[in-house]
């Protein structure tokens, strides 16, 4: 998990959306769709809220980096 990948996806925990993750990490929206597009092939996850659920179980693949 890159560091940009981390931190969309602690965002995505704090309830973001796109838009507002793209401008708080200074990203283009389509960068940040990218990045997620990524973290859902690698997690094998279809949307945000099973993004959430796999992360809530799984803490530790954050501190990785």
């Amino acid at each position: 998990m890159s560091k940009h990948q981390s931190e969309i996806i602690l965002e995505i925990m704090r309830g973001r959306t796109n838009k507002e993750i793209a401008l708080k990490l200074g990203l283009a929206l389509q960068t940040v769709k990218d990045h997620l597009y990524t973290i859902f092939q690698e997690l094998k996850v279809r949307n945000r809220a099973e993004l959430i659920i796999h992360v809530m179980g799984n803490l530790s693949f954050l501190e990785d980096e």
